[in-house]
C-alpha cells in the first residue's frame, strides 16, 4: 500500500515558551469607598457666595434701553407728521370752502326774467373780468353727474323758464339766437372743464334740448292757463 506523504509543521507556528501563547489580563479597576466623589453642599446663606459678573447683563439692558427710546422717537415723529398733514389737508378744505363763499357773494345770483336783464347780465360778464370768475367759479361748482345735468342746473340758476322760453339755440321759429350770447360761452367753459371728455356738439344740443322744452315746463307760457276761474 502506499502511505500519504507526511506533514509538517512550519516553523513560524512554534514557540520556545508555552507563556508567550498566554494573553496577560487587564488588572480590574476597584474603586474604593474613600476615592467616590461628593456631591456639592449648597449652604442656605446667600451672602456667602461670591457676587457674580454684571457687567454684561448691564451692557445687554443698557443696549436693550437706548433701543426702545429711539423706537418711541422714531413713533412719536411719524404721529407728529400724521397729524401735522391731516391740519393741512383741513386748512386746504376751510379755505376753498371761504373761495366759495366769496365768490357766490360776489356773484350775487338772481333768477333774470326779462330780456333786458339778461342783456345787462351778458354785458357785464364781458366787461368785468372780476365778475366773469366768479361766475365761471359758480358754474363750475353747480357742474356735477352728466353735462345735461349741468346744463339744466346753470340754466335754472341764471334764468327763469318764461325768460327761455323766448329763446332757441339758432334763433328758429322767430325765437332769438341763444348761441351768440356770452353765457353760453359761460356754459360752454364750465362744462369743459368740469368734463374733460365732453365736445361742443354734446353742450349745444343738451343747452337746444331745455331750450326747447322750457315752455312746458313750471312757470313757462304753455303752464299758464287764463280761462280757469279764480275765488274771490
Amino acid at each position: 500500500m502506499i502511505k500519504k506523504r507526511a506533514h509538517k509543521r512550519p516553523s513560524r507556528f512554534e514557540s520556545d515558551t508555552e507563556d508567550e501563547l498566554v494573553t496577560p489580563k487587564r488588572p480590574r479597576f476597584q474603586c474604593m469607598a474613600g476615592n467616590r466623589p461628593q456631591a456639592p453642599v449648597f449652604e442656605e446663606n446667600r451672602q456667602q457666595h461670591k457676587p457674580q459678573d454684571t457687567s454684561a447683563l448691564s451692557c445687554k439692558t443698557g443696549c436693550q434701553g437706548t433701543d426702545d427710546k429711539e423706537q418711541n422717537y422714531l413713533t412719536l415723529n411719524r404721529k407728529l407728521d400724521e397729524v401735522i398733514r391731516e391740519l393741512r389737508q383741513l386748512r386746504e378744505i376751510i379755505l376753498q370752502q371761504q373761495q366759495q363763499q366769496e365768490v357766490e357773494e360776489q356773484a350775487n345770483i338772481e333768477q333774470m326774467q326779462t330780456e333786458e336783464q339778461l342783456s345787462a347780465f351778458c354785458v357785464k360778464l364781458t366787461q368785468e373780468s372780476q365778475f366773469r370768475k366768479s361766475m365761471m367759479a359758480f358754474s363750475v361748482r353747480l357742474c356735477s353727474g352728466t353735462v345735461g345735468q349741468s346744463v339744466r342746473r346753470i340754466m335754472r340758476a341764471i334764468g327763469t323758464n318764461m325768460l327761455w322760453s323766448k329763446y332757441s339755440l339758432k334763433g328758429r321759429k322767430g325765437k332769438s339766437v341763444f348761441q351768440d350770447l356770452s353765457v353760453m360761452r359761460l356754459i360752454t367753459r364750465a362744462c369743459l372743464q368740469t368734463f374733460k371728455t365732453a365736445k361742443m356738439p354734446e353742450i349745444e344740443g343738451e343747452v337746444a334740448e331745455f331750450l326747447k322744452h322750457a315752455p312746458h315746463k313750471r312757470g313757462g307760457p304753455k303752464t299758464l292757463r287764463t280761462d280757469v276761474p279764480t275765488a274771490e
